[in-house]
């Protein structure tokens, strides 16, 4: 974190606090891999460098640690980067899984076509993307379309809980990205091009099953192409 980026950042959040800027800066830093795995967090020189004393710092990285970004080592002392765990992202993904299902369920249920023109519109871009081999255009858009769909459900406690679980799996997502730009196998992403469309016609449909079901098939290629490569990334 530099000081110039510090300031930008409370020149655009007048009213934020000094640990939730710090904490969204070093949120940023670490999903981007700007900081990586490992790093020790040098508290003293972060103060001195943005100018603020050691207790928002230490407030910010101790909200960090409760979703798993940094930990403290009881024989090394300090706050370090944490490593990507497989274990995190199988528990989160089955947790998204859960909850884009029910979402999925849902939509097709009250049958809320607010956003399917924009799905479909999403879906058609990510097939023309994976096709094209231009997965670095892919998340965003990915995102979107899954982000559309929980809050169409309509249901404030289901779009809390997804949002809250994507806060913590965006640092994995980011290696993803990487992962998928260095594979030479992408069958299985490749063919996820189809399953956008199938979930889109399935919440048109108006048939909850046949909606959680089309959305279930999705998570699960998600699932199998990250582990296929995880031992690239993970501890």
């Amino acid at each position: 974190m530099t000081k110039e980026k510090f300031e930008e950042y409370v020149r655009r959040h007048p009213m934020a606090t000094l640990s939730s800027i710090i904490y969204e800066i070093l949120y940023d830093e670490i999903v981007s891999g700007e900081l990586s795995p490992g790093t020790k967090m040098n508290t003293a020189q972060l103060a001195e460098e943005i100018n603020v004393s050691r207790t928002p710092i230490i407030d910010a990285y101790e909200k960090l640690k409760e979703i798993r970004f940094i930990e403290t080592s009881p024989t090394k002392g300090g706050y370090y980067v944490s490593p990507l765990y497989i274990s995190d992202f199988r528990d989160m993904m089955i947790v998204r899984k859960a909850l884009e299902k029910t979402a999925a369920y849902t939509v097709a249920s009250i049958h809320n076509m607010e956003h399917i023109e924009e799905l479909y519109e999403i879906a058609e871009k990510l097939q023309a993307i994976l096709f094209d081999d231009k997965y670095y255009m892919q998340r965003d858009l990915e995102n979107r379309f899954h982000s559309l769909i929980v809050e169409s459900s309509k249901n404030s406690y289901l779009i809390d809980a997804y949002q809250s679980i994507s806060k913590r799996l965006y640092r994995h997502y980011y290696y993803m990205d990487h992962m998928s730009a260095d594979t030479a196998n992408l069958f299985v992403t490749k063919e996820a091009a189809y399953e956008h469309i199938a979930i889109c016609k399935a919440l048109e449909s108006g048939l909850p099953e046949s909606a959680e079901k089309a959305m279930e098939r999705h998570m699960d290629a998600a699932m199998i192409i990250y582990l296929i490569h995880a031992h690239k990334w993970y501890s």
